[in-house]
């Protein structure tokens, strides 16, 4: 709400650091109350004020060094933002489409012996092994982004609300134009709005 002012506020990182160390803080001396546990279960209270803390401060960190520094057209086009920002944008489809992990180990199998559809991998050791689907599993899902991305992601779930949003209003929004969102957007410093 403090972002969306004619005339942001310039403590505004100062604000959200002190946040951030009194989400850290509450993660901390609940920690050493009711201990520190990692594990594949739903992540306890304590550990979750930790990563939101962890969180937070990442947002309020690059807020300080991009947008309050007046960098954030040089940021916005930089090539390994661009690469994130295009998947950011079809993120409920990317969530939907979990099954496209598949692929990689479809593409592996017939060189292995075991059978690597399935969720096993006990016979597979070493972390180079993890390492390797990984980066297949990513470089799948660039190749199908790529391609998505010549036609503006057409029957994406975003898409289709953006479809269903523009009935009313008979305007359809240019939030999947790969062109215009990658290539030609003008970006807002927070650093003249604060002046």
């Amino acid at each position: 709400m403090l972002l969306a002012k004619p005339k942001p506020s310039k403590r505004l990182p100062l604000y959200g650091g002190i946040i951030t160390l009194v989400i850290f803080a509450i993660g901390a001396i609940l920690n050493v109350i009711m201990g520190f546990d990692i594990s594949f279960q739903r992540p306890p209270m304590q550990y979750f004020f930790l990563l939101l803390g962890a969180e937070f401060g990442i947002m309020i960190l690059m807020l300080w060094l991009v947008e309050y520094r007046g960098k954030a057209q040089k940021f916005g086009n930089n090539i390994i933002v661009k690469y994130f920002r295009l998947w950011g944008t079809i993120t409920l489809s990317v969530f939907s489409l979990q099954i496209w992990s598949l692929v990689p180990r479809a593409i592996l199998n017939p060189l292995f012996d075991i059978n690597l559809m399935s969720e096993k991998f006990d016979l597979l050791t070493g972390g180079w092994w993890v390492l390797m689907f990984a980066v297949l599993t990513i470089l799948c899902y660039d190749v199908l982004f790529w391609l998505w991305a010549k036609i503006n992601f057409i029957f994406s779930f975003e898409w289709f609300i953006i479809r269903l949003g523009s009935l009313p209003t008979k305007s359809v929004s240019k939030r999947l134009n790969v062109k215009e969102i990658l290539h030609n957007v003008e970006w807002m410093d927070y650093k003249k709005l604060s002046e």
